[in-house]
């Protein structure tokens, strides 16, 4: 449920992660460590591209 809403967060804010974070009532620090957790983010810091 968490990623589930979390992904949808960050898709809703083209990957932006402070409006991710604003929109989830969290901070950037916790947006972060969930984009790491789910794999969403890369280890730079931006999203994480497929392929």
């Amino acid at each position: 449920m968490e990623e589930i809403l979390v992904r949808q967060a960050f898709a809703r804010c083209n990957g932006n992660q402070i409006k991710t974070a604003a929109l989830l009532g969290i901070s950037r620090n916790v947006v972060r460590a969930l984009l790491k957790r789910f794999g969403l983010l890369n280890g730079a810091g931006r999203r994480a591209t497929a392929g």
